[in-house]
């Protein structure tokens, strides 16, 4: 029998459950009030996951530089961004994608391709079947994230377009979504 990881083991009762959105919230709480700074805990995002129309999502992005920044900014010793949590619209997210595609368009200077049409064409439709299956099967995928300049502007940086557009073939309609906002000047 192969051996189950251990934050799996910790919330199977609440993988089972379901988990709603508060208690998705209530769990990231919990796991960031127990976080020590020296101990480099935000591995402990992975305890808290949510079912959103038969998919789950874990609380981590899969970057751990940002999932460092979701934990240290609750104890407020990372101050490089401004972290949220939201439940977004797929379909938003997806075009808020296709808006940080054109971003990139522009600064590498490249004509003549439409931001649309440069990020399908950046989908690899093996990993996106892949990721489907895995959604169908029950696995447990990052949460998304959004990365905005500290005036609200978005950056070029996003994760997740593959599994956004396989959560929505599945109709899954909101996705949780970490926004990263830039801190600084404006």
């Amino acid at each position: 029998m192969p051996s189950v990881p251990l934050f799996e083991k910790m919330v199977s009762r609440f993988l089972n459950q379901g988990g709603s959105w508060d208690e998705f919230r209530s769990c990231i709480d919990r796991v960031l009030r127990e976080i020590r700074p020296e101990r480099r805990g935000s591995r402990r995002l992975r305890e808290c996951v949510v079912a959103v129309d038969g998919v789950r999502f874990g609380a981590y992005t899969g970057l751990s530089k940002f999932d460092e920044v979701i934990a240290f900014d609750v104890l407020r010793e990372f101050p490089r961004y401004t972290v949220e949590l939201v439940f977004m619209d797929v379909n938003r997210f997806i075009e808020e994608q296709i808006e940080r595609t054109g971003k990139a368009l522009e600064a590498f200077g490249e004509r003549g391709v439409g931001a649309r049409e440069a990020f399908f064409r950046g989908i690899n439709e093996t990993t996106l079947h892949r990721i489907r299956a895995g959604m169908e099967q029950g696995d447990v995928f990052p949460s998304f994230l959004l990365e905005f300049e500290a005036n609200g502007e978005p950056t070029r940086f996003q994760e997740g377009r593959h599994r956004a557009i396989a959560a929505q073939m599945l109709g899954v309609e909101k996705v949780p979504v970490w926004r990263f906002v830039k801190r600084g000047e404006v």
